[in-house]
């Protein structure tokens, strides 16, 4: 479930991936994953990234 989202303008988050590829983020996300009723794991300022290479 999506909590909120931030957009990121051009360049503002680069990701250096291990091959050394950079990758613009895109957004900044906060989420709760649902793993079953008693189980919620909370992801807060995850990175985006629509395109990967």
């Amino acid at each position: 479930v999506l909590q909120r989202s931030r957009k990121l303008s051009k360049d503002e988050m680069i990701l250096r991936l291990g091959d050394g590829k950079a990758v613009d983020a895109e957004a900044v996300e906060s989420l709760r994953l649902v793993i079953s009723s008693h189980i919620r794991i909370d992801l807060k300022d995850c990175l985006f990234c629509a395109k990967y290479g």
